[in-house]
């Protein structure tokens, strides 16, 4: 005699809403990870130029942009700024355009009434500043590796505080992100056949997520006080120039030499 249980079907039908946020969850943090992970250094010149150069670059630039109110200093900025982002790959290049347009259309819309009051002069100006600073930062920071990043800021004479904090930040976030990732493919097996709903999923994720991360900083504390840690941060680095930062180097004092015939001859 068969039982009853055997002559039922058996096929598996998964609740789609949950599926579907846990496989979400996963390919972004997926996504997040391969994007802090990946570290790639392009052939073109941009790449080679030495970061610290860069970042002498962009206080350098920042600064100017800031104190310059004139449309032909910015237009000859942001021509040479264009021309660096032509040597960057299409993918990367697309990406960092998108997001230098997408801060000055939301400064547009916070300026939009000192717009309509007829201040459309200094409006668009300060939108036109945003725009090109944005652009400048995300090419330098697209072109450099994270640990040359951290290291210039040393030689910036950047408070150690602030390079320490950065640089453990960069690296928690992938501890993190890592150990998430695993708790996501782990609720990913346990939730077959079972419907908790997206909040209850979320829930538990988070919450191991902040008792993992003060488990973290215990243990870092610790390990700091048994080293010995006084807050300094040592980083030897020997800044050798080539060819291509002299050229980079002369490129941003003739940048300075237009501000000041800019401001000198009051050209406009």
């Amino acid at each position: 005699m068969i039982e009853n249980w055997l002559l039922k079907s058996e096929e598996y039908e998964p609740n789609d809403t949950k599926e579907r946020f846990i496989d979400k969850s996963i390919f972004s943090f997926l996504k997040i990870i391969n994007n802090i992970k990946k570290e790639e250094q392009g052939n073109t010149y941009i790449y080679k130029i030495n970061v610290t150069v860069k970042m002498f670059s962009i206080v350098l630039n920042i600064l100017l942009i800031t104190l310059s109110r004139n449309f032909l200093f910015l237009g000859v900025l942001n021509i040479l700024l264009l021309s660096l982002l032509l040597s960057i790959d299409k993918s990367k290049r697309l990406r960092i355009m998108l997001v230098s347009l997408i801060f000055p259309f939301f400064t547009s819309i916070i300026l939009i009434p000192a717009i309509i009051k007829g201040n459309i002069f200094h409006s668009g100006l300060l939108i036109y500043k945003v725009f090109i600073n944005i652009l400048l930062i995300n090419i330098i920071s697209t072109t450099a590796t994270r640990q040359a990043f951290i290291k210039s800021l040393k030689f910036l004479l950047v408070p150690d505080m602030f390079i320490w904090i950065m640089e453990l930040t960069l690296k928690y976030i992938l501890l993190l992100g890592e150990y998430s990732l695993e708790v996501l493919q782990a609720l990913k097996i346990k939730s077959i056949g079972k419907s908790r709903g997206t909040k209850k999923s979320l829930f538990p994720i988070m919450g191991n997520m902040f008792l993992n991360s003060v488990k973290l900083s215990e243990e870092m504390i610790g390990a700091m006080e048994c080293r010995g840690f006084t807050g300094e941060y040592h980083y030897k680095q020997k800044v050798e120039l080539k060819s291509l930062d002299y050229i980079y180097i002369l490129v941003n004092m003739l940048i300075v030499s237009l501000f000041i015939i800019i401001k000198v001859y009051k050209l406009k």
